[in-house]
């Protein structure tokens, strides 16, 4: 029985966002790798659960459609893979705005809620 994890949709730009940067990070990865075939079929694996997963989410903002669901027993290490990428960039983003931006709020509650969509992720994977 698979287990399936809403994503919130203030989620999933973020998500997207770090799936995309995790796409260019196993794409400089994969060109390192050419000569070691075990670490290349690796990483070609750990692309290609990227790309399902953006599959499932869409590959822009202009796909987003609502909440959607992803099936953690297939997408759960992309999923965690792409939170990974993306919580320390928000991280940094939040860092380098000055406490008197207008948006900076809103930007913390964004963060958090990433983070505990990871969380969320992380427990019912290991159900």
């Amino acid at each position: 029985m698979s287990t399936n994890a809403p994503i919130p949709v203030a989620v999933a730009p973020r998500l997207r966002e770090g799936a995309k940067s995790l796409m260019r990070t196993l794409g400089c990865d994969l060109e390192d790798a050419a000569e070691d075939p075990p670490a290349f079929g690796e990483l070609q694996e750990r692309l290609r659960g990227v790309w399902g997963l953006l599959d499932v989410i869409g590959w822009s903002d202009e796909d987003d459609h609502g909440e959607v669901a992803v099936d953690l027993d297939e997408h759960s290490a992309a999923l965690l893979a792409a939170l990974d990428e993306i919580l320390p960039m928000l991280a940094q983003w939040l860092a380098e705005m000055a406490d008197d931006d207008p948006d900076k709020s809103s930007r913390e509650a964004e963060c958090r809620l990433v983070a505990q969509f990871k969380d969320t992720a992380s427990m019912e994977q290991g159900r």
